[in-house]
């Protein structure tokens, strides 16, 4: 989809494009959950410790941060992401996660992490044609919404030079050869409502001596569920979604405590906080009618992304020269940890989408759907695709001639 092609760039990235193969499929059969990719985190180092770049992990968290100084000139952070999923994987495919490690890569964060390691590889090759220090960080638990500030409280970020920028890139459920992205909010923040209703339990066949957290969670989830029709403006887009109730082991008796979880989704901080205070008063109510004691925690929230004006501006004139086509897109409710980074840093910062292919071998409808045990991008064209979008953009501030 480039247009003109440079016959140089295309040529030093067929060179490690092999590698970069074997390095995400690799990546792909070994999937590791949050603040466990101990294993993903030490392929990474091995690998840029071995191109020259400066490499520091932490004993208190996974993932590491490097950097590469390179003379007088901007200084440019990227960021990939490490973790997998605690899923299953259903793909068939030859390099897929065998079952017994009950994780996958059902979100794109090895080809994240593979793109991020073929911009530094034709980096590290070619310090003669650029100029600067570029900042790589691979981030743990993204999944969780807590890798990134996690990383920062380690300390790491702080051992490598502050870049001016950070950049960012993730798969999209689109078209191959596509981009996307967006000045201003990209991504939804999101909170998560742990709610605990807790009674005296009792004899299913008493349920007036007793007071049941089950018929109270029913009436709990519709009505919180509500709230966005109910208590928001006409037209703010957000989302109120339930997602796990535990509660009771036997038939016959009445559990003494049950726990609800719910996750919200919006574009601004107003509004999750709104959500956030009729939560919590729907809770009280309905506790107190149901003679029940209730606590509330919020826990993993996730910050709004959000892209800088004139940063995205240069990312979209560059990736429209390097593909000939770039796409604005409405803001979507998925959520990122990536803003945190950009916030501990104090810098501006911008992030995109690209679509992918599936692979050839996988025909379920689901394989282009993140989060899916049948997620099975094709490396074949995303990889490249990946390292190209990263790199262009990433030249585009350290200066020369393209790779």
């Amino acid at each position: 989809m480039r247009t003109p092609a440079n016959p140089t760039e295309d040529g030093q990235l067929a060179d490690i494009l092999p590698g970069l193969l074997d390095f995400y499929r690799d990546l792909h059969a070994h999937p590791e959950i949050a603040f466990e990719e101990v294993r993903t985190t030490r392929r990474v180092a091995q690998e840029l410790s071995g191109l020259g770049y400066r490499v520091t992990t932490s004993a208190e968290v996974t993932g590491l941060v490097a950097s590469l100084e390179n003379g007088a000139g901007p200084m440019v952070g990227l960021r990939a992401d490490l973790d997998a999923l605690p899923i299953v994987e259903q793909t068939g495919l030859p390099y897929a996660a065998p079952p017994e490690l009950g994780a996958m890569h059902a979100c794109g964060h090895d080809l994240h992490t593979t793109a991020l390691l073929g911009v530094a590889r034709l980096l590290a090759s070619t310090r003669q044609d650029w100029s600067g220090t570029l900042v790589l960080i691979a981030q743990p638990a993204e999944e969780t919404g807590t890798g990134a500030s996690r990383l920062a409280a380690s300390g790491l970020l702080d051992e490598h030079p502050t870049p001016s920028v950070l950049l960012g890139q993730h798969v999209g459920n689109f078209d191959a050869g596509t981009v996307r992205s967006r000045a201003g909010v990209l991504m939804a923040g999101q909170r998560n409502w742990r709610i605990t209703l807790r009674g005296p339990g009792g004899h299913a066949s008493v349920p007036h001596e007793s007071a049941n957290p089950l018929t109270a969670a029913a009436q709990l989830i519709l009505r919180i569920q509500a709230i966005t029709g109910s208590e928001l403006p006409t037209g703010e887009r957000a989302v109120i979604t339930p997602t796990t109730v535990h509660a009771g082991q036997a038939t016959n008796a009445i559990p003494a405590e049950l726990t609800v979880t719910v996750c919200s989704r919006a574009f601004s901080s107003h509004t999750l906080d709104t959500i956030d205070a009729a939560v919590r008063r729907i809770t009280a109510g309905v506790a107190a009618t149901e003679r029940l004691e209730h606590e509330i925690e919020v826990f993993n929230p996730f910050p709004l992304n959000v892209n800088d004006e004139a940063t995205l501006a240069q990312v979209q004139a560059v990736l429209e020269q390097e593909f000939g086509t770039y796409e604005e897109m409405p803001p979507m409710l998925g959520s990122e940890d990536f803003g945190n980074l950009a916030a501990h840093y104090g810098i501006p910062s911008a992030f995109w989408l690209f679509g992918i292919a599936t692979a050839p071998a996988v025909t379920s409808p689901q394989a282009r759907s993140g989060h899916s045990p049948h997620f099975a991008p094709d490396p074949e064209q995303a990889v490249p695709f990946a390292v190209r979008a990263l790199l262009a953009v990433t030249r585009s501030w350290l200066g020369g001639r393209p790779c």
